[in-house]
């Protein structure tokens, strides 16, 4: 039986695929609008993502390995 699929890791790990896998398309969409459509306001989503990219960084930041936070 798989154990790991009940703690932290399983869902961060989880978490942050599926959160890679919705902002690459978008990001990927959204060059394509800038550079072949000429549509600079693009820019914003593009900002967009990289906050929430920060975001998850900043929330992150510490874990180990496992996907877990150090255990004190």
């Amino acid at each position: 039986m798989d154990q790991e699929r009940f703690t932290d890791a399983s869902k961060t790990r989880r978490n942050l695929r599926w959160t890679t896998i919705a902002t690459v398309p978008c990001v990927l969409i959204l060059l394509y609008l800038i550079a072949v459509q000429k549509i600079n306001e693009a820019w914003v989503g593009i900002g967009i993502v990289a906050v929430i990219w920060a975001l998850l960084a900043w929330r992150f930041k510490g874990v180990g390995t496992d996907g877990l936070p150090p255990q004190h």
